[in-house]
């Protein structure tokens, strides 16, 4: 489901992920980091009529990248954390990112009062979970836990609907997210 409910706003928002795209974008700020396994957040300010989009991978997420973009939305729009819609998007889940002990210790301690799990342990192996840990650096910047909305959108586990870099053996391919304000 691409729709998301905006209580708030009391209307939806039509999010459009597409694995392909060929056209002419007239205006737009395009990321270096791939988007086929890398977290995704849309951030909605529901009383200045503003978004950003956060895309990054593990290292742009260590850097905090949605606090970074939620600062850039204060400084231009005046944006109140409390009164951010934010979105996480379809992203590689902690169902399938097996990363190094070493990257998990880095994550605890980045957010040492991280009131939820950021990762899993299965099989004797390590399972970074991208979704909360993010979700941790929005609480943390002011962004009310009832505003966070995830989608729980695996990019892995649907590499049928979305490309991605670990089930198409580090595919070129990308997915383009598309916000619109109307």
């Amino acid at each position: 489901n691409n729709h998301v409910k905006i209580p708030k706003l009391k209307t939806m928002i039509k999010i459009k992920y597409h694995r392909e795209f060929t056209g002419t974008i007239k205006s737009c700020t395009v990321s270096k980091t791939p988007s086929n396994k890398y977290f995704i957040s849309i951030l909605v300010d529901t009383e200045n009529k503003a978004v950003g989009l956060a895309h990054a991978g593990w290292r742009g997420t260590y850097g905090k990248i949605c606090e970074e973009t939620l600062k850039s939305m204060q400084e231009n729009y005046n944006t109140n954390p409390e009164n951010v819609i934010a979105i996480i998007g379809p992203s590689i889940g902690s169902c399938c990112y097996e990363v190094s002990y070493d990257l998990i210790d880095k994550f605890e301690k980045l957010l040492p009062n991280a009131d939820e799990k950021i990762y899993e342990i299965r099989d004797e192996k390590y399972y970074l979970n991208l979704w909360e840990v993010n979700t941790q650096i929005l609480k943390e910047f002011g962004v009310l836990k009832s505003n966070i909305i995830n989608m729980n959108i695996c990019t892995s586990c649907n590499c049928d609907r979305f490309f991605s870099y670990r089930k198409h053996e580090k595919t070129p391919k990308r997915i383009g997210t598309f916000i619109e304000i109307k």
